[in-house]
């Protein structure tokens, strides 16, 4: 709104992403199904997303969710997390949890992967949460200097 430059709109988009989860060593996990959308409005992009996961291509240690349409900004002080998303719905996944946390990593185009269960504090996802078959659906929104 308004006419001063510093509230002019100049930036907006939408489009496709295609979500991908990678491990922290080997190759990324070959998705059955992904499916991603995205607005961007000036430094802030909204994405929403899905995946059905296949195979792990022998992958090993940590799970990220990768392939965000744009690099993560460095604005929260003394943090690599930027920004914090929603697993709405997930199944079929290779471990008992009971929530799924997501949060954007500075300077990059990927997300950590918490995972919550009953009797500890989240954790980190690993390959072996991520199997084939395992599915979820999230959004996030996060600022990007893009």
């Amino acid at each position: 709104g308004g006419t001063g430059s510093a509230n002019k709109l100049d930036d907006y988009e939408e489009g496709t992403w295609t979500p991908v989860i990678q491990y922290q060593s080997g190759g990324p996990n070959t998705a059955n199904e992904t499916s991603g959308s995205y607005t961007k409005i000036g430094g802030l992009v909204n994405v929403n997303g899905m995946i059905t996961c296949g195979n792990t291509n022998s992958g090993s240690g940590a799970a990220f969710l990768a392939g965000l349409p744009f690099t993560v900004a460095d604005v929260v002080a003394n943090t690599s997390v930027e920004a914090n998303g929603t697993v709405g719905y997930f199944a079929n996944l290779g471990t008992t949890v009971n929530t799924i946390s997501i949060s954007a990593i500075h300077n990059t185009t990927r997300c950590e992967m918490y995972l919550g269960t009953l009797s500890s504090s989240a954790v980190q996802g690993y390959v072996g949460t991520f199997n084939d078959g395992a599915q979820f659906r999230f959004s996030i929104t996060y600022r990007t200097n893009s």
